[in-house]
């Protein structure tokens, strides 16, 4: 998360007239569309799986920790996991040479 706080600070971004929006009807029905849509999803969902997990397994207190989740990220899931950051620090320098060329 710091690096992405350091590379959008290296955007410089000074004009802040740009960074506002105006809302039209059309924000407005895509925004009541979205919050329409999520909840019948959400209450869907809800109905669906109440009830059905109401008993927990044994490896329940296991698997959320962040032990089991750096043992998973480095051993089952080490080639993905170093492969996602390669793409990440390729994104971020891309960002960073794009942002020097417009101030040139």
């Amino acid at each position: 998360m710091v690096l992405f706080l350091f590379v959008i600070m290296l955007l410089n971004l000074t004009d802040e007239s740009k960074l506002t929006e105006n809302i039209s009807y059309k924000k407005l029905t895509a925004i009541i569309l979205s919050l329409l849509i999520f909840a019948i999803i959400s209450i869907t969902t809800y109905f669906e799986y109440i009830d059905k997990y109401s008993k927990l397994s044994e490896n329940a207190e296991k698997l959320g920790t962040v032990e089991s989740i750096g043992k998973e990220l480095y051993t089952t899931y080490s080639f993905p996991f170093e492969l996602v950051s390669f793409i990440l620090i390729a994104a971020i320098v891309g960002a960073i040479v794009l942002a020097k060329k417009k101030f040139e």
